[in-house]
């Protein structure tokens, strides 16, 4: 095994190319999960790479950050790269944004593909809630079962699980992920392993998992997942239920509002009219999104647009009135699409035969 001091992380330099002989590994998980735990656990308590999250959003990483490893037992390559990804179930970040995230900065730093995708996941989460589930259903959809010899599984939070009860508790998690929600994908590959929250245990975790000698290639833009029906629909169902429960917050504020006095409830205004502010940006992004959704899915069917079609770009103060229209046409057919499409996944009996 090697010491501690044999191995060294560093932060890749955002547009510079990665070396093309070295492991290139995109870690993956709901928010919260011990992604970037497991980053700062390989660095070692020696490094400058502590707290990756203390700087972002909410104390959570969002956007995508690759890290070069050195000193890993590993083979055909010596030199290893981490991507670190946005979490899922993240309220500010819906999947298709973590896609498009990580499509763009492949394309950023000149990257063609991954070999490994390792998807993190807490070894304390007493059950699968609807939305954890989704999210891993997602995944799979994504990486694909051909693909599952390069999937590895990184159960977390080990370290916090103290005490006869707690563990055989986590024991019963850990055997339900390897025997059940994940027992297809390891039937054909996959790894399943517990990381200890120490630098040992991340270095022994990376030595294990980059031994095999097939080398699989997740491209993102042609993994077989990434364009089929399953996963198109699994990311509109990601957006229809967060425009749905943002219309629904944006209701329940408003009325709020309604029912307060300006003259005495200041500070409550202030705090009501700051949420709602945030519940309409974050409302109009999803909306964009899932047009572009509804877009790309239809263009890959389809011939494209001609290039007279509005292509957004023009200033506000040249838009033309037909112009105007016709975007303003475009938002009601996405606003109703979604309508129908949420009251489809809300009220699914409605529409059994």
């Amino acid at each position: 095994m090697l010491s501690s001091m044999s191995v060294s992380v560093h932060k890749c330099v955002p547009g510079e190319p990665l070396d093309p002989q070295s492991w290139r590994c995109l870690i993956m998980g709901p928010t919260g999960a011990g992604k970037s735990s497991f980053i700062e656990a390989l660095a070692g308590p020696n490094s400058s790479i502590t707290n990756l999250s203390s700087g972002q959003l909410e104390g959570f990483t969002q956007e995508v950050q690759g890290y070069e490893i050195n000193g890993i037992e590993c083979d055909p390559r010596n030199v290893v790269h981490l991507i670190d990804t946005p979490g899922f179930a993240d309220s500010k970040i819906s999947e298709y944004e973590i896609v498009s995230k990580i499509k763009r900065w492949m394309k950023e730093n000149d990257v063609g593909y991954f070999h490994r995708i390792f998807y993190f996941h807490p070894i304390t989460s007493t059950r699968l809630a609807g939305s954890q589930r989704g999210v891993l259903n997602s995944f799979k959809e994504l990486s694909g079962i051909n693909g599952a010899s390069g999937v590895a599984i990184i159960t977390t939070m080990w370290n916090l699980v103290w005490g006869d009860r707690a563990h055989k508790r986590a024991d019963s998690n850990f055997a339900q992920l390897e025997g059940d929600i994940w027992n297809d994908f390891i039937s054909n590959g996959s790894h399943i392993v517990k990381f200890e929250n120490t630098h040992g245990s991340a270095v022994s975790i990376l030595n294990k998992l980059l031994q095999k000698t097939h080398v699989e290639q997740f491209e993102i833009e042609r993994t077989p997942g990434i364009h089929s029906g399953a996963y198109t629909e699994s990311l509109r169902k990601d957006l229809i239920m967060r425009i749905h429960s943002l219309r629904v917050k944006h209701e329940v504020i408003t009325l709020e509002l309604a029912s307060c006095s300006r003259d005495t409830d200041r500070d409550l205004v202030r705090i009501l009219e700051s949420q709602l502010q945030s519940a309409k940006q974050d409302l109009e992004r999803f909306e964009g999104q899932f047009g572009l959704l509804d877009s790309d899915s239809s263009s890959r069917s389809a011939s494209p647009p001609p290039a007279s079609v509005d292509s957004g770009n023009e200033s506000d103060d040249v838009i033309s009135a037909p112009v105007i229209e016709k975007r303003k046409g475009r938002m009601a057919r996405i606003r109703e699409s979604i309508k129908r499409s949420a009251d489809r996944v809300l009220h699914p009996s409605r529409y059994q035969k």
